[in-house]
């Protein structure tokens, strides 16, 4: 942003036209002003915070699963892919009054034809910084869910890597397994799993 405020200047220093300035000050603040709004945090974290275990896939076929055991003030996962959305008081009219006054900003911008090439340069320069920002790779800590890497399981065969799970993790293994493998066991994995879960329903009887 700094950039194009330098670019708009240039014309204004030249050739005393402060229209392109004019132009790009204003559609900054308009742009700074739109991602302020406080219905995008809102629907950015609208999830609860609960200690609850969550699993990742891919759904059937899906090679990478990732489990997810949140902590005393985690958020619970489930509730984003929901789909609703609570609206902020006041967003609609806010976002009423921005595209009204970023119309305005169009107009002027197609009334401008003295130095447009600093106008495309800056809106280059733009949309440069749009795709670079886009497509840069972040961290879960970076998209405000803070995650701390544990252990891996990955053994030759899916399955011996869910056995694995749920020997470390009790329950995570059995509740993944139906997604994984939705057909028929074999007889020695049943007979797997059947143990498993007898000790599983030990442990929750213990924590009661």
């Amino acid at each position: 942003m700094i950039i194009q405020l330098v670019i708009s200047i240039i014309p204004w220093i030249l050739h005393n036209d402060w229209s392109t300035f004019l132009v790009t000050a204003a559609g900054t603040s308009l742009a700074l002003i739109h991602g302020a709004l406080p219905q995008w945090r809102k629907e950015k974290w609208a999830c609860r915070r609960r200690n609850k275990l969550v699993s990742l896939t891919r759904g059937n076929g899906g090679r990478l699963i990732v489990v997810i055991k949140g902590c005393e003030n985690g958020f619970n996962l489930e509730d984003p892919a929901t789909g609703r959305v609570t609206v902020v008081k006041g967003t609609r009219e806010s976002l009423t009054v921005l595209a009204v006054v970023w119309l305005a900003l169009l107009i002027t911008v197609a009334g401008i034809t003295k130095d447009t090439w600093y106008l495309m340069a800056i809106g280059l320069l733009g949309m440069m910084q749009n795709v670079t920002a886009a497509g840069a790779s972040r961290t879960p800590v970076q998209a405000g869910i803070p995650l701390e890497f544990v252990e891996e399981f990955g053994e030759k065969k899916v399955m011996g890597s869910l056995q694995k799970c749920e020997e470390r993790y009790p329950g995570v293994g059995a509740s993944l397994l139906p997604i994984v493998f939705p057909g028929e066991l074999r007889p020695n994995e049943l007979e797997w799993w059947d143990v498993a879960r007898t000790a599983f329903s030990r442990l929750e009887r213990r924590a009661w």
